[in-house]
């Protein structure tokens, strides 16, 4: 996703915010369900407005389409719709639909909204000169690549559509289940039920979330009973957490976000090491994936290949071939390439340290805590000095760090965030990526070309095909990644609150949560 589009300053919390804040009060007989998200990553700002669509996605708003279970699109404000093969599009709305105010969602606010909230998204590539109407309910569109994979982008929460207004920034209105109702930057955001709308009822009448930037403080919050449900869980908390803790229940999806160091392939002086693939690859034979599994995540982390997990697009587990621990041949190859260890263990070239900068920053640190000391440490072992930074602060990171390449690895937890097979690789590896912060990750041409020809294709097994083949060459030829885990997303409740935790969190309907008693 382009996190930048959603991310604000991180904010510190503190514990003592499980008590400050006064209770939501709701009419007799209605229910309350009480969210610990994390920190307020809101964006107000024009271009990348997102209060109430991402981090937490509260239901205020939906997208064109959203993904089904193995990740494709399927309807939700588009009922189909049709692609040429050369990047123009037809869609027809879903009839019956009406914004919170009353307004019907017609074919002139779907252009007027996607004019001003979708294509802003440079992701997503719509181009807004081509939106047009054709009727109350279908409208025309094209891509600006000539993608045929547009609308599975409209999956993203980016795509949400918001009503323009004068007052969107202060009071959003959507077409979703819940309602916006109030929002305090940095404290709470909280949405009721809308009764006209289109879809089911949710099952909860008001839902409050509130912001804790830490990880601890969420924690005692659920521990406390002050929160329902917590949704911004860190391995930190995990760790934290006892097995036989009779007040939290752990709720997992399947795998799918990565946790993989991003190598800089282009970085200049002193950041250039990383150009020899040799060091790359004795980086990624150093490190211990099962010691890290067992570390983190209660041991539901699963050993990673790759950045895609096999059961997304049918890709499969034949993937890359990945990394398994080898010292011994990490060694090998960082003599081979002029990095000679001396009597202190430590590797030198012409008199210059073998020591590499490692961010740990996205989501942010505390999202992979532990892991950067296990890595230096592993990565020790061979010879390798690692200068670890910390941020937590998402625009520190890219204004600080990945904008400039000013770095050797940069630790990353993020996962193919929609419906489009191509959406990571592209957005990562491509040299065409429209987030400039990946520019040092591009793998080279013989993967731009994959991705193209999946971007471009419109046969699924095609397609499919050539984004397979473009993750093996990233990993296993040039080790532009280094893969450590796949980790499931996971929601802490309490024993009475049942939910299903969806893989990508800003589709879990938190307002569905069940109560047992």
């Amino acid at each position: 996703m382009n996190r930048r589009t959603f991310l604000q300053t991180s904010l510190p919390g503190a514990a003592a915010a499980v008590v400050s804040c006064a209770r939501t009060e709701v009419p007799r007989g209605e229910s309350l369900l009480r969210v610990g998200a994390g920190a307020d990553r809101y964006n107000t700002s024009p271009g990348r407005f997102s209060l109430g669509s991402s981090h937490p996605n509260v239901r205020i708003v939906e997208t064109p389409v959203r993904p089904d279970a193995q990740f494709r699109p399927v309807p939700l404000l588009f009922e189909r719709w049709t692609h040429d093969g050369g990047g123009h599009y037809t869609a027809h709305l879903r009839q019956g639909v009406a914004f919170h105010d009353g307004t019907p969602l017609s074919s002139d606010v779907f252009v007027r909204s996607a004019k001003e909230f979708i294509a802003t998204r440079d992701f997503i590539g719509l181009d807004p000169d081509s939106l047009r109407t054709d009727g109350e309910t279908t409208v025309r569109f094209r891509s600006l690549s000539g993608s045929a994979l547009m609308v599975d982008n409209m999956t993203h929460p980016a795509a949400a559509l918001f009503l323009p207004s004068d007052t969107v920034r202060q009071h959003p209105v959507g077409t979703g289940p819940y309602r916006f109702v109030r929002y305090e930057p940095k404290r709470q955001i909280e949405v009721e039920r809308f009764a006209g709308y289109w879809g089911r009822q949710p099952r909860h009448a008001r839902v409050h979330y509130r912001f804790l930037t830490d990880p601890q403080a969420r924690l005692l919050a659920l521990q406390a009973g002050e929160v329902d449900l917590v949704s911004d869980v860190v391995p930190e908390m995990l760790l934290g957490l006892a097995p036989d803790d009779p007040r939290v229940v752990v709720r997992r999806s399947r795998p799918i976000r990565y946790a993989a160091l991003l190598c800089n392939l282009r970085g200049d002086p002193p950041f250039d090491t990383l150009r020899d693939v040799r060091v790359r690859r004795a980086l990624a034979l150093a490190i211990d994936r099962e010691a890290i599994a067992r570390v983190l995540y209660q041991g539901h982390g699963v050993v990673a290949r790759g950045v895609l997990p096999g059961w997304m697009f049918g890709l499969g587990e034949d993937q890359p071939r990945g990394f398994s621990l080898d010292r011994r041949r990490a060694a090998d190859l960082l003599d081979e390439a002029g990095w000679r260890e001396g009597p202190d263990g430590k590797r030198s070239k012409a008199g210059a340290p073998l020591q590499l900068r490692l961010v740990s920053a996205f989501p942010n640190a505390s999202a992979v805590k532990p892991m950067p000391e296990m890595l230096a440490q592993m990565f020790a072992t061979v010879g390798v000095d690692t200068e670890i930074i910390e941020v937590e602060d998402s625009q520190l990171y890219y204004s600080g760090y990945a904008d400039r390449g000013q770095a050797d690895l940069f630790l990353e937890l993020a996962a193919n965030a929609n419906a489009d097979p191509t959406f990571l690789l592209f957005n990562v590896f491509h040299s065409g990526t429209p987030w400039m912060s990946y520019r040092y990750h591009a793998a080279g041409p013989s993967v731009d070309g994959l991705i193209d020809e999946a971007r471009r294709g419109t046969n699924p097994e095609a397609i499919v095909n050539a984004v397979r083949e473009a993750h093996r060459r990233i990993i296993d030829e040039h080790v532009a990644a280094i893969p450590i885990l796949m980790a499931p997303a996971f929601v802490l409740t309490r024993p009475d609150v049942v939910i299903e935790p969806y893989e990508n969190l800003d589709w879990v309907n938190f307002g569905d949560a069940q109560r047992t008693t």
